[in-house]
């Protein structure tokens, strides 16, 4: 019986996943808007650095740290099965990694 229960549990709590608010479905959303966004803030400053093959003024330290800390959130991310989170994440990481290995070419 305790076992049924528990199964009864799990199938009630993942239907209260299936039904999203309004709210929760424009978030979602929100947070692929801004994460492109972001990426796109971003371009600029890899497109400086391979472009122009200049790196000057650009920190190494404080760019290595935004790809670890986005490796952190895609970690996160696969653990809590959030795919935002690592869709998002990657694009950052690919970026800020191309930002820190120019640093290291052109630096």
């Amino acid at each position: 019986m305790v076992h049924e229960t528990h199964v009864l549990h799990h199938h009630h709590k993942n239907r209260r996943k299936k039904s999203k608010s309004k709210l929760i479905y424009y978030v979602d959303k929100l947070v692929y808007a801004g994460g492109i966004f972001g990426w796109i803030m971003t371009l600029p400053q890899v497109l400086k650095i391979w472009v122009n093959q200049n790196a000057s003024g650009v920190s190494f330290l404080s760019w290595l740290s935004y790809t670890l800390l986005g490796a952190l959130w895609i970690f996160y991310g696969i653990l809590h099965k959030d795919r935002r989170l690592i869709v998002v994440y990657s694009g950052f990481v690919v970026l800020n990694a191309l930002v820190v290995i120019g640093t290291l070419i052109y630096g």
